[in-house]
């Protein structure tokens, strides 16, 4: 299933919400959290595919093992740079909230045992081009998104008003 803006959940900030004290650390802490905790797994299985490779040809030479391990490797090493891009991006973004010119909700619906799951994101587009999606309740959303409007005044919240003028985007695939 695609993901998709959510109208419901719309980033709509009342007058009296309060602006969370958030430190550049504490907002970096809720953007990576999950992203560090897929780096360390990953890190994990790339130092299990090095340990394979180098068993499977210095203590005993199998191909297949090595093939596998060299696999591993570099499926492994491409996680390990995507989350490096990804932690840089998040760090960028906590200490520069002003890269942020939209911030809006999307959800995701899956299907699984017959039931649907709906995971709320908070996606970030930077004025870089890139776009940082993180897992969040809607109470966490709506500080997050009291934080970045306190911060840089200018951001967008919410879906665009007109459909036509947003951003090439895959959250608004039809």
């Amino acid at each position: 299933m695609k993901p998709e803006a959510i109208p419901i959940l719309e980033l709509i900030l009342p007058d009296s919400v309060a602006v969370p004290n958030f430190t550049s650390d504490d907002v970096y802490r809720l953007l990576a959290h999950k992203v560090l905790r897929g780096r360390l797994i990953g890190d994990i299985l790339f130092t299990i595919s090095i340990a394979g490779l180098a068993a499977s040809l210095l203590i005993s030479p199998n191909t297949p093992w090595a093939i596998a391990s060299v696999l591993g490797c570099a499926l492994f090493g491409y996680v390990f740079y995507r989350s490096r891009q990804k932690l840089d991006l998040a760090q960028r973004i906590a200490t520069e909230p002003q890269l942020v010119y939209w911030a809006h909700p999307t959800i995701l619906r899956q299907k699984a045992a017959g039931q649907v799951i709906d995971t709320n994101f908070m996606t970030l587009h930077s004025s870089s081009g890139t776009v940082y999606e993180v897992a969040m309740p809607h109470e966490q959303m709506l500080s997050m998104a009291a934080w970045f409007r306190h911060r840089n005044p200018n951001i967008r919240l919410g879906a665009y008003d007109n459909q036509a003028q947003a951003p090439n985007d895959r959250t608004f695939q039809p």
